[in-house]
């Protein structure tokens, strides 16, 4: 899905850009929305959100591919804003230049189910919070960094991604299993 937008034009770009970054980061739609550029910093990897839930701050890692992707977007958003509002100071402006609303959002995944013949599935903003979350939990990561890179208060909001099914429960088992992880048995 996220080579969807495999085309060059600034949409495309931005619209990849958003999608990778719903997936790398779990961040939120309106996070996403909110995001300005000053929250971006290249030289730390991290993200700021200014107003996660709760009105609450926090820092978002920012992963080596998400960097690359981010320096693109960027060249060609500075471009594209050049004679439409070069000071808007939003990560993912609206075709006008201004604040990207929720709507066009939805309406881009609306138009990807379209493209990518997907109409039962559900496609949304927190569909790819909730793939980056138990993907990153299914790759190793600990539920406690995760409840911190989601903004949770608590960590039954976190436990909410650990709903694994059968199959995966058992590969997760078979990869973390102490009796057959250790050296010492054999």
């Amino acid at each position: 899905m996220l080579n969807a937008f495999k085309g060059d034009t600034f949409y495309e770009i931005r619209n990849r850009c958003i999608i990778s970054l719903f997936f790398s980061t779990g961040i939120r739609m309106n996070e996403l929305i909110e995001l300005k550029l000053q929250d971006i910093n290249i030289t730390t990897d991290l993200i700021r959100i200014q107003k996660g839930k709760g009105m609450k701050e926090r820092f978002v890692p920012i992963s080596r591919a998400m960097k690359r992707i981010l320096i693109e977007y960027l060249k060609h958003r500075q471009e594209y804003l050049a004679d439409k509002n070069p000071d808007c100071p939003y990560v993912f402006p609206s075709r006008t230049g201004q604040k990207m609303t929720s709507s066009a959002l939805e309406s881009m995944f609306k138009k990807l189910k379209h493209e990518l013949n997907l109409q039962g599935e559900k496609i949304s903003c927190h569909t790819w919070r909730h793939t980056f979350a138990k993907n990153y939990l299914l790759n190793g990561g600990d539920i406690f960094s995760l409840q911190k890179i989601l903004g949770h208060a608590d960590l039954e909001s976190t436990r909410i991604y650990l709903q694994l099914n059968d199959q995966e429960i058992k590969t997760q088992f078979s990869r973390y299993n102490p009796l057959d992880n250790k050296d010492w048995l054999y």
